[in-house]
């Protein structure tokens, strides 16, 4: 039986990628915030499913030399790096110290494989973030980087360690370049999950207005469950390979908008409002992959809709509004 370890199983990413692996006939270990693993009475339900199907570790990511000595102990045949901050920041405001965790935690979990002695695999997450002001789009595996945010910033560093391991060691190691995904699990200051959740409210009555920023933003969305599929993928390669991991295709906030309230039957220009305090700077390419080269090497291809992920999302959502007594993933 293959043993993973996940890092990060507690998030959206995470735990979809725990029961893919756990489907898979993997013995899955994953880390998450102590705290968390602590009180699983405020997990969401999806949590509380998922820990009797895999063994929890609790494990901070300032924790680098716990983190090394879970490598170790385990004796994994892959290693998944999801763990990180997920908050976008604006133009290089972001709190520096998640910087040098993003750096500081994946250069102990490659330094812990290689002292291990073990052919263990590996991924890292990326983030099209690294991309920031593109130059052209859509962006691939050779579009030079230029970050726009210490968050960009971070994942770009753990790119260029990934790769150096990888040119020193001769190990397997890789980084997923990941766009935009979203889920019901998706945290709710994301876009896409504000949306789904405003819109559930206004159906059932708690609320009544929705506020957002640049209808006219595009975005590369795609769904959570079938990006991990390509981050298990990438791990089956004969060789290691840095992937864009994206669907290719760009949608409006404004479109977003409107298929959420169409799924309950409702009319978007009677909520929503504009409000210029969530206008991002302005993109003059828009940040939209080309998964042409993943999609060549493994056959993996996106399986979800656009429409058809917001309204899952919607649906969710109207769930949870009627079920108050459960917890959503925050």
């Amino acid at each position: 039986m293959p043993r993973a370890l996940v890092t990060g199983i507690s998030g959206q990413d995470g735990s979809y990628l725990a029961e893919l692996l756990v489907d898979k006939g993997y013995d899955v270990h994953g880390t998450m915030r102590p705290e968390l693993l602590a009180r699983p009475e405020l997990m969401p339900r999806f949590l509380q499913t998922l820990r009797e199907k895999v063994t929890l570790h609790g494990l901070k990511l300032d924790q680098t030399e716990r983190l090394a000595t879970l490598v170790c102990e385990l004796a994994c045949d892959e290693c998944f790096h999801l763990a990180g901050p997920s908050a976008v920041d604006s133009e290089f405001l972001g709190d520096p110290a998640l910087f040098r965790l993003t750096v500081s935690s994946t250069k102990a979990l490659l330094a812990a494989i290689e002292s291990s002695g073990r052919s263990c695999r590996c991924f890292v997450a990326g983030s099209s973030e690294m991309f920031g002001r593109a130059v052209s789009s859509p962006q691939d595996e050779q579009t030079p980087f230029h970050p726009r945010s210490l968050y960009g910033l971070s994942r770009l560093a753990a790119y260029h360690i990934v790769r150096q391991f990888r040119r020193r060691t001769g190990g397997f190691a890789c980084t997923g370049i990941l766009y935009n995904h979203e889920s019901p699990r998706r945290g709710r200051t994301f876009l896409p999950r504000k949306v789904s959740l405003a819109v559930a409210r206004i159906k059932t009555g708690g609320q009544t207005r929705l506020s957002v920023g640049n209808l006219d933003a595009v975005r590369d969305w795609g769904y959570a469950p079938d990006y991990v599929e390509a981050m298990w993928l990438m791990l089956q390669q004969a060789d290691a390979n840095d992937y864009v991991i994206a669907t290719g295709t760009t949608h409006r906030v404004g479109d977003l908008i409107d298929l959420a309230f169409q799924a309950v039957s409702l009319d978007s220009r009677n909520h929503v409002d504009i409000d210029p305090r969530f206008f991002r700077p302005t993109e003059v390419v828009p940040l939209c992959g080309n998964p042409e080269r993943i999609e060549r090497a493994t056959g993996w291809r996106p399986r979800k809709s656009f429409r058809s992920m917001i309204g899952e999302m919607v649906a969710h959502d109207l769930a949870e509004q009627s079920a108050p007594q459960s917890r959503s993933p925050d």
